[in-house]
């Protein structure tokens, strides 16, 4: 009866005579497992030595399996070989059967196949692994924010290189000290809101103080944690470097904003150089000194040229000006 439980249990299950090791008996489960044949004959030091691994990659010694030892073991991994070749894990457990006396007549191990287990945690660390290596080397300011101990807990290096603070500085300070008043008191007043039930935005701009005292502007995208009562508990936040961007915008607004002077100017010129020309063309038409005449209209003429370059000019800006709108520019 026992037997036939042992035979029906999920884990391989093996049964050595003690102190001699020699395999007494196994379940199916064992053949599964290591889909290496069970061998009543075999001991399992030298079945299992031949076949297990440290961690390290050293191969199990026959005195060094669990049951030789002698002491009870709970989940010990072990690498191993399968009949086939492939590797696979095993969480090992034994304990010494004693009888009378306390001395260990029997020895049982148990064995259970971990290997799709250990392939998850390797699939994972790699994975968590690829995923630091990402927020490390990103171009982008990538950090995390403990509000409570008013610490950065950890820094890629774009923040390093934007802010020209080392790791290990930015590490020690207090992450509202790069802020200036306008900033601290912004960040504040969004904690309220959120604190009030109130989802801020993700994305906010503040002003940033480096080290070596430029002041630079930037564009947060921020992730709030908080803890099971929706206190706030810290950030992840990705900051872009917007200063250059904001450089360029200035310079763009001031430069339509010259355009618009400059047509406002053209079509003022010419208007007001305009109507006297005429009043001149017809004055010079009724001198009786043709020569005088003839010299009056011909410097009208030249004036009147530079008036149509004048319009030509307030054509082209607002030529200009309407290319800018199309394509998103002023």
């Amino acid at each position: 009866m026992l037997r036939a439980v042992i035979d029906q249990m999920p884990a391989g299950v093996i049964v050595v005579e003690a102190p001699s090791g020699k395999l007494v008996f196994g379940n199916e489960q064992v053949n599964h497992i290591l889909r290496h044949p069970y061998l009543p004959a075999d001991e399992a030091q030298e079945l299992f030595g031949q076949i297990g691994f440290h961690p390290d990659g050293r191969p199990y010694r026959p005195e060094e399996w669990p049951i030789a030892t002698g002491d009870r073991i709970v989940n010990e991994e072990i690498a191993f070989i399968r009949a086939d070749g492939t590797i696979g894990y095993l969480a090992v457990s034994s304990a010494p059967i004693t009888c009378s006396g306390g001395v260990a007549r029997y020895g049982v191990i148990v064995i259970s196949d971990i290997t799709e287990r250990k392939q998850i945690e390797e699939a994972l660390k790699e994975a968590e692994r690829k995923y630091r290596e990402l927020v490390r080397y990103a171009p982008a300011a990538i950090y995390e924010v403990d509000f409570r101990n008013r610490r950065f807990t950890s820094i890629n290096d774009a923040m390093c290189q934007i802010l020209g603070y080392s790791r290990e500085e930015l590490l020690a300070m207090n992450p509202f000290d790069i802020l200036d008043e306008e900033g601290r008191a912004r960040f504040q007043t969004r904690i309220s809101h959120w604190l009030n039930g109130e989802e801020p935005d993700r994305n906010v701009e503040y002003k940033i103080r480096t080290k070596d005292g430029r002041i630079i502007d930037v564009v947060l995208d921020v992730t709030f944690t908080a803890d099971e009562n929706g206190k706030p508990l810290g950030a992840t936040v990705v900051a872009h470097d917007i200063t250059e961007q904001k450089r360029l915008e200035a310079i763009r607004q001031q430069a339509y904003g010259q355009i618009e002077r400059n047509m406002e100017q053209f079509a003022i010129l010419a208007d007001h150089v305009r109507h006297p020309l005429q009043v001149i063309m017809a004055r010079a038409d009724l001198m009786e000194d043709e020569e005088t005449s003839t010299s009056i209209r011909k410097q009208v003429k030249r004036i009147n040229a530079l008036v149509k370059q004048l319009d030509r000019g307030w054509v082209e800006s607002r030529s200009i000006r309407e290319f800018l709108r199309r394509n998103d520019l002023a």
